[in-house]
């Protein structure tokens, strides 16, 4: 969820080396371990997975990059937000816990990004699904 929000949010994304890999260190001088470049057993495929992804999301996206920030939906358990730009918008939803769906006024659809399925409008609305902890991302194309 961390790396999500830093992926997401405004701001210089802080990556400390080891990270990426899911390195784990202990207390005093053993804090840092060696980085694991040739020994692929000690790397957590799956965190570098996620961290390879969504950093490429953040470079490569216009709105994740130096678009602005609306907050459109916060809870004890959610936060939705929109990064945009004139062309484009990125939505984001971060759940630290199950939780119901969240419907915003929204008249385009989502396209997915990252965690999610793809959404339509009805109504002038998108709801954005109930369920378990995690970080989904969409796109919205502008109409000019």
């Amino acid at each position: 969820m961390a790396l999500g929000l830093q992926a997401t949010l405004p701001g210089t994304p802080m990556i400390c080396a080891g990270s990426e890999f899911g390195l784990t260190g202990r207390n005093g001088e053993d804090a840092r371990t060696p980085m694991p470049w040739n020994r692929p057993h000690d790397q957590d495929e799956t965190t570098l997975t996620a961290h390879r992804t969504l950093m490429n999301l953040r470079s490569t996206s216009a709105p994740l990059n130096r678009g602005g920030l609306r907050w459109l939906h916060a809870d004890t358990d959610a936060l939705a937000f929109i990064r945009e730009t004139h062309q484009e918008s990125v939505l984001v939803l971060a759940r630290r816990d199950a939780g119901d769906s969240i419907t915003l006024p929204m008249d385009v659809p989502l396209v997915s990004l990252y965690g999610a399925t793809d959404l339509a409008t009805a109504d002038g609305h998108v709801t954005l699904p109930a369920g378990g902890k995690g970080l989904s991302i969409w796109r919205t194309a502008r109409t000019p």
